[in-house]
Order: structure tokens, then C-alpha cells, then sequence
């Protein structure tokens, strides 16, 4: 199954690599959860009139039968944007693998 995938970017200009890194991250997310249903990702900048030092933040959705769950990661330091993506997918992964082995257990509380 393909997850329907959307890359958002809000505040900030969009950017080839940096789809094309979400794009990377939904690919693996989907090869280790073939019943990965969609993934929105929103990469925002600061909001118009605050600070420029505001960090940029990385947010998922990720859709999964029954339940869903969001990362939220923000850019910090001298970490750069790629980088960012790539740790907020790990999280994701981690948590998606969290959510297969908890579906493989009876009486198992719910991700969300």
C-alpha cells in the first residue's frame, strides 16, 4: 500500500531537499508499516512579526488503522534542516514500532 503522503511548509519557503528528505522518511516508515495509511508533514517557520530566532519546527501526522500520532521536533542549534527531518522520522519510526508491538498484544493500551 502507498500512505497518502502530504509535505506542508508554513511560514517558510518551500524547498526541493527538504521534500524530497519527507518524502525518504515516509518511504521507510512504510516499508517497516505496510498498514501506514498517510503521513502529513508541516515544516513551519517563525510566524509573521516574531522573532527570527524562533526555531523552525517539523511536524507529523502519521495515520495508522484506528489511531494516529504526532511528532513534533523542533530545528535547534547549528542542527541543519535535513538533519531535523531525518530525526523527527527516527521518532516517528520509534513510535511506529512501539505501536506494532503493542497491537500484537492482547488487552494493550491504545498509542494515542
Amino acid at each position: 500500500m502507498h500512505p497518502h503522503l502530504v509535505v506542508d511548509f508554513a511560514h517558510i519557503a518551500p524547498s526541493a531537499p527538504i521534500e524530497e528528505a519527507v518524502r525518504a522518511g515516509a518511504a521507510r516508515l512504510n516499508s517497516s508499516c505496510p498498514d501506514l495509511i498517510g503521513c502529513q508533514a508541516t515544516i513551519s517557520g517563525p510566524c509573521d512579526g516574531h522573532h527570527l530566532a524562533e526555531p523552525v519546527h517539523i511536524h507529523l501526522c502519521v495515520t495508522l488503522p484506528g489511531t494516529q500520532f504526532d511528532i513534533e521536533h523542533p530545528l535547534v542549534g547549528r542542527e541543519d534542516m535535513g538533519s531535523a527531518v531525518e530525526e523527527a522520522f527516527d521518532a516517528a519510526q520509534r513510535r511506529l514500532e512501539g505501536w506494532m508491538q503493542a497491537r500484537h498484544k492482547p488487552g494493550a493500551p491504545r498509542l494515542n
